[in-house]
Formats: C-alpha cells, sequence, structure tokens
C-alpha cells in the first residue's frame, strides 16, 4: 500500500500545552505519555477516497516522514495505531 501524506501534526504535552494535550489523549483514545505522538494524515495512493491516520509514539521517526509525501518501504509496524479515517471522521465522543 502506498500512502500520500497530506497533513501530519505532533500531538505533544509540549506543542498543546499539559491540559489540552490530555484532553486530546481522551478523546482520541490514547494513553496521555511524556513524549507524546506524531500523527501522519494520508490517502491511499490507489483510491484518493480511502483517508488513513497513523499514529507512532516515536515522534522523531514521523518527524523524518514528513517531507517524503509518498510512503513507501516505511515501518509500517512503528505505527501502533492506523485508523482508516481522519480524526474529524472519527466517533464523537464525550
Amino acid at each position: 500500500m502506498k500512502l500520500e501524506i497530506l497533513e501530519h501534526s505532533f500531538i505533544t504535552p509540549e506543542a498543546l500545552g499539559g491540559e489540552g494535550y490530555r484532553k486530546f489523549c481522551r478523546l482520541a483514545e490514547l494513553d496521555a505519555i511524556p513524549f507524546g505522538y506524531g500523527v501522519l494524515h494520508c490517502i491511499q495512493e490507489d483510491d484518493a477516497n480511502k483517508h488513513w491516520t497513523l499514529v507512532t509514539t516515536d515522534v522523531e521517526y514521523a518527524r523524518s516522514l514528513v517531507n517524503q509525501p509518498i510512503l513507501q518501504g516505511f515501518q509500517i509496524d512503528r505505527f501502533r495505531i492506523q485508523r482508516g479515517r481522519w480524526p474529524d471522521e472519527w466517533p464523537k465522543r464525550d
């Protein structure tokens, strides 16, 4: 599967502030870990309507990928969360 990165974000306590980070983690059902997450928002190249969100605890690995518009041959297993939608398409939680 080839993915194209459209956007990325770094969900860290530093980037969002402590309370913002904990709230995001709660809504996204992620553990609030000390160093946060690297998030890639992608589309599947052979099906542009298929959205993917890849989440890794290895923020530096995610940073190393953002300048590669097409992901192929990357270590998908380093992204412990792979959701077939983007965050704004995830089911709403209270």
